[in-house]
């Protein structure tokens, strides 16, 4: 809108001093003559701000500044402007309103913001000549790309910009969805070796793949693999897939093999729905309260293991309790007590890493809060993981359970998983509430 706007000129004398009399100006020539005219105006008015009676000439100016504002009031808050600061003094970036607020009521411009309205104007006022277009186009970006190296804001954009490129989350989405492919091929034809060898081969470059994507945003961000809610879905599921295929190592059994696609194209696709979602950068500023790489790469990450290996025993027991239910391998016991083990060991592993993240939540919140434990709604999902598994194991331990009924309960523990991880994000309350996001259920 702004850099579609014309602007007359009105003929008062005295004006020509600082834009042509009686014609009419496109933005850029009224927002680089802002300045001077604001302290004129300003002077007139009294240092005081007062609002005195303006000259014609005051008037006339004062109406070309406010008529400018009001162009791009209500323009989009998206910042396209680097400050001219540093980023500590001015860590966010300026939108176009902030940088014509600040010359039409304060009389204050950067001529490098100056330069690059002009090449924004360009890009607008040329549309449909593409070789124009494309000059004020590099224009800008070179202007904006010069004030972000100054503030040391520049040097990892070609590798994020490689990054979205290459997409290797929605590229991995794919792949696994070929590789279980491979799999049911590898069930009609159980001869053809060389089908289960290629998905083998598959899901490995896939998970190579989709680990490359996290440590691209690792080293894009300077932060361990999670800081958000989004980065616990691809680390979770790459971590899931990884267990899956070692299980699948271990006892050859075939079910691992086959669910670890599963779990990746399941969890992708959900980090790529919540994505849309949200709507907003993945790789955001964090708040306050997150900013520790430390409690990022301890806390969070055991924590997260947890969960993985919460909902991987649950998945596995899927197996046994829906075999035993519709008789299928009725009569190989090897096989259920081979699942069995699969669950037993899983839930073991999840305790591990489930105990000693929450503990070391703890911690951080102690250091961070001044409180080791609060009853926030998040801790009280983590303590709710740790007791359903350590009753499991008791139960089992104790001759409580079968290993039908433990089976039972790693499920509803799959489930006690899944409400711990997201359902605590849709109450929006305690201090864990800037996890929050609404319309995830």
């Amino acid at each position: 809108a702004f850099a579609r706007a014309d602007y007359k000129v009105a003929d008062v004398a005295g004006i020509e001093k600082y834009l042509p009399r009686g014609k009419t100006i496109d933005f850029s020539a009224l927002l680089a003559a802002a300045p001077k005219m604001q302290a004129f105006v300003h002077s007139e008015r009294g240092h005081g701000g007062a609002e005195e009676k303006l000259s014609k000439l005051g008037q006339a100016m004062d109406d070309l500044l406010s008529g400018a504002f009001r162009t791009v009031q209500g323009t989009v808050t998206m910042g396209m402007l680097p400050p001219s600061g540093s980023v500590e003094a001015d860590p966010q970036w300026f939108a176009v309103h902030d940088v014509v607020g600040f010359a039409t009521m304060r009389g204050l411009l950067d001529p490098a913001h100056l330069e690059a309205m002009s090449s924004l104007e360009g890009m607008t006022n040329s549309v449909g000549k593409s070789s124009e277009f494309l000059r004020h186009a590099k224009e800008y970006h070179s202007r904006v790309k010069s004030l972000a190296e100054t503030r040391g804001e520049y040097q990892k954009i070609e590798q994020e910009v490689a990054f979205y490129e290459l997409d290797p989350f929605g590229k991995s989405l794919v792949f696994y969805l070929i590789a279980f492919a491979l799999l049911g091929m590898t069930w009609l034809r159980p001869q053809w070796r060389w089908l289960e060898i290629a998905a083998w081969v598959m899901l490995w470059g896939t998970l190579a793949l989709h680990t490359y994507g996290i440590v691209q945003r690792c080293l894009i961000r300077d932060r361990p693999p999670i800081s958000t809610l989004y980065e616990t879905v691809i680390f979770i599921t790459a971590t899931g897939v990884l267990t899956m295929l070692i299980i699948e190592h271990m006892n050859r059994r075939k079910v691992a093999l086959a669910m670890a696609p599963i779990v990746g194209a399941l969890g992708l696709f959900i980090g790529a729905r919540y994505e849309v979602l949200k709507g907003t950068d993945t790789m955001p500023q964090l708040v306050a309260v997150l900013d520790t790489n430390f409690w990022l790469a301890t806390h969070v990450t055991c924590i997260s293991i947890g969960y993985c290996a919460g909902l991987i025993a649950g998945l596995i027991a899927h197996v046994y309790v829906l075999g035993k239910v519709f008789r299928f391998k009725a009569n190989d016991q090897a096989f259920y007590r081979s699942v069995g083990k699969m669950v037993y060991g899983t839930i073991c592993f999840a305790l591990i890493f489930s105990l000693v993240g929450t503990i070391l939540g703890g911690i951080w919140a102690n250091d961070s809060w001044g409180r080791f434990w609060g009853w926030d709604p998040k801790e009280n999902g983590a303590l709710l993981i740790c007791i359903v598994q350590l009753a499991l194991l008791h139960g089992r331990m104790g001759g409580i359970f079968k290993m039908f009924g433990f089976c039972q309960g790693a499920i509803i523990g799959g489930m006690v998983v899944a409400f711990s991880w997201w359902g605590v994000n849709l109450l929006g309350i305690g201090l864990h509430s800037y996890g929050f996001t609404s319309g995830i259920m």
